[in-house]
């Protein structure tokens, strides 16, 4: 059985927590472009001044390894009887992981779950000051979170760092009430970080290898923490720690497919921002049938766990998972991450981005590849998932997130197609690089902003064209008939 891969990258665009503390003789599609245009609208200088020093955090975390394993110390510098962990959420199996993971020995210190969320607590409703507890790393998937820990083959490790936040609270009654998707502008601020220390030991953080001991602000992005000496493989554009268990083939397919699908990326789209970003594929064995691929991207960082008994004979179809994985996922170093959405209405623009991103990418780097397969069944779940009166806007919250993603390709198609017009070399990448030229100041790109960049590329007669066309009837007159015309509605361009 194949994990989605897919849902499992969308998890932290779930519940929003409180953050406290993106050749030659390749063929190219041609799409008929006053239909997609009909498609693509109707879904729709500081002063330098002297640093202040920074403030001691409210929470100190150090994440320490040594003999009898790993051994996380909570400090308190701010008082309250009960603090709680923003992210609760259990394993797929439905184990309350963090019960099964952090065993509390500081005496007279309770950790349990209560209501929506796992809480840290004193018997005698006292104010907590100090709490040491003993971690087993749990790396088993969750359900729309990220796994606490990935686990390598030659005994490296990376910890998820926010699964480590807490926040106060006033009693243990306070706590058992607090809903599932609370106020979280009500919840008390309480700045932390965390510490992961391993003495003799290297550590890999946001791209960067550190000895012995990293701090990080768990008021900045989330991220893993890799300590291992697993080997570290770098270019001019690019970092990745494989695990050396992985199936050779696999392992050679990657190192074949990565590097080559990020220098194409950098050369398209220019550098992303930030630090350099950096992959970490851990293998979990071959002790289950089938097989499975889970993981998802972050500040800088894709990760993938993959096990099973069907990943250690080679397979086409698993190649192409694994290579479509990585193309959506990387491609949000540059659309996701140098460049946002402003609110999660506006996911599509992401999304869809990614998608054909990773298509055309693939394309590019990949003999034979065919793309067409994948392109149609973008139309398909488009026009099956967002009919008549329902607008793209809304379809986070009527959760048709998979309509984000098809009918998010649908519009970059259409963009792709206005500019094919003028150059027919031009791509899906030529319309996301203006997005990120006319956006990158900001770091933000809006609806508005797409729509801006898309006039740009469709000129005044689409551009009128666009005008005559928003109402959801036509929209959905319009893709009805390309789509039933099927693949005489797609045509090569040599």
């Amino acid at each position: 059985m194949i994990d989605s891969y897919l849902a499992l990258a969308r998890c932290p665009e779930g519940p929003q927590y409180k953050n406290l503390g993106a050749s030659r003789g390749i063929r190219h599609m041609r799409f008929p472009i006053a239909q997609l245009v009909a498609c693509a609208i109707l879904l729709f200088t500081t002063e330098t001044t002297q640093a202040a020093p920074p403030e001691r955090p409210a929470v100190s975390i150090v994440l320490k390894h040594d003999r009898e394993g790993w051994t996380a110390d909570y400090t308190f510098r701010k008082f309250a009887p009960v603090w709680f962990f923003q992210r609760s959420k259990d394993s797929i199996d439905k184990v309350q992981w963090r019960l099964a993971s952090f065993k509390v020995v500081t005496p007279g210190v309770a950790l349990s779950h209560l209501g929506n969320f796992d809480a840290l607590y004193r018997s005698d409703g006292r104010a907590l000051r100090h709490v040491r507890i003993r971690v087993t790393p749990f790396s088993r998937p969750l359900r729309s979170d990220y796994a606490p820990a990935l686990t390598f083959s030659d005994g490296g490790l990376a910890f998820y760092t926010h699964h480590f936040v807490v926040s106060p609270l006033a009693s243990v009654a306070v706590a058992k009430a607090l809903p599932a998707s609370p106020d979280w502008d009500a919840i008390a601020d309480a700045p932390a970080t965390l510490t992961v220390r391993d003495k003799g030991n290297r550590l890999l953080v946001r791209g960067r290898v550190v000895e012995d001991a990293a701090t990080i602000p768990l008021s900045g992005p989330d991220t893993y923490v890799y300590i291992g000496s697993g080997p570290l493989v770098a270019t001019d554009h690019f970092a990745e720690i494989v695990d050396p268990g992985l199936p050779v083939w696999v392992r050679g397919q990657l190192d074949a497919f990565l590097p080559r699908l990020m220098e194409y990326y950098t050369e398209r789209l220019g550098v992303p921002s930030g630090s350099k970003p950096t992959a970490l594929i851990a293998w979990e064995g071959a002790e289950r049938p089938g097989m499975s691929i889970g993981g998802s991207v972050m500040d800088r960082l894709v990760v993938m766990a993959v096990s099973g008994r069907k990943m250690l004979e080679a397979d086409p179809k698993t190649l192409a998972t694994l290579r479509a994985f990585f193309g959506h996922e990387t491609s949000h170093f540059w659309i996701g991450q140098t460049l946002q959405y402003s609110k999660p209405e506006e996911g599509w623009i992401t999304e869809g981005s990614a998608d054909v991103l990773g298509i055309r990418a693939t394309q590019h780097l990949v003999q034979d590849y065919d793309p067409h397969p994948k392109l149609q069944q973008e139309m398909d779940d488009c026009l099956k998932l967002n009919g008549a009166g329902k607008p793209l806007s809304s379809a986070e919250s009527r959760g048709d997130y998979k309509a984000q993603y098809a009918c998010g390709a649908l519009l970059v198609l259409a963009a792709e197609a206005a500019l094919k017009r003028e150059n027919a070399y031009a791509d899906a990448l030529t319309f996301v690089r203006k997005l990120l030229d006319a956006n990158r100041a900001d770091g933000v790109v809006t609806e508005a902003d797409w729509l801006a960049t898309f006039s740009q590329a469709a000129g005044p007669t689409v551009s009128s064209q666009v005008g005559e066309s928003l109402s959801p009837s036509s929209f959905l007159k319009r893709c009805g008939r390309l789509t039933q015309r099927g693949l005489s509605g797609w045509s090569h361009h040599p």
